[in-house]
């Protein structure tokens, strides 16, 4: 026939983990929510079914921002974070490509550019017979691939010589004097 022993109710003056009640009699432990039972010897009895969990150790936090190591995390903090997290990225789909590349992995995407120069070369940089003036560039441009457009309300046959990475000389091709300022556009060769 089993035996049953009545729990009695009561307050003890000493630590939990120091308390050592009657073989078989079980406490609680308010901090912690933890039932312990005692075999009459061992401090603090031993542990029943775990941890009890106290409302401090919840936490609603969906960001998990606090130390989810010390935290229970709340079925609605975690369902939260669930609806909040970002999709699984397919490009072309849900992701947009740059040039049909892939914008997904690691590593830079460089966007091609082509490098252009454009400036104004005021009438009095004009010197010479016929007509020159050099254009030098405020950053070199990577190579001598590139063209160049030269317009003015002069009416002349321009030229450029002379091109390298740091500029060019432009060319009136005539000895009468200017009255109008030159404007250049240099560009480098090759595809956007």
């Amino acid at each position: 026939m089993p035996y049953f022993r009545k729990i009695k109710a009561g307050l003890v003056k000493n630590e939990i983990t120091e308390h050592v009640g009657e073989e078989g009699t079980l406490f609680f432990d308010v901090e912690t929510g933890a039932f312990r039972i005692s075999d009459g010897v061992t401090p603090g009895g031993t542990l029943l079914g775990g941890y009890g969990l106290m409302a401090s150790d919840i936490s609603t936090d969906s960001t998990f921002a606090a130390n989810s190591d010390s935290f229970i995390p709340s079925q609605r903090a975690v369902k939260t974070a669930v609806l909040l997290k970002q999709d699984l990225l397919v490009s072309g789909s849900n992701i947009k490509t740059i040039n049909a590349q892939s914008l997904l992995g690691s590593g830079n995407l460089t966007i091609g550019t082509l490098k252009t120069r454009s400036g104004v070369v005021l009438v009095g940089e004009f010197a010479g017979n016929p007509k020159v003036a050099t254009v030098t560039f405020p950053t070199a441009l990577p190579t001598v691939d590139y063209s160049i457009s030269i317009t003015s309300e002069d009416s002349r046959f321009w030229t450029f010589e002379n091109k390298t990475v740091d500029g060019f000389t432009i060319n009136a091709n005539a000895n009468a004097a200017l009255t109008s300022d030159v404007t250049y556009i240099a560009i480098e060769h090759g595809e956007n």
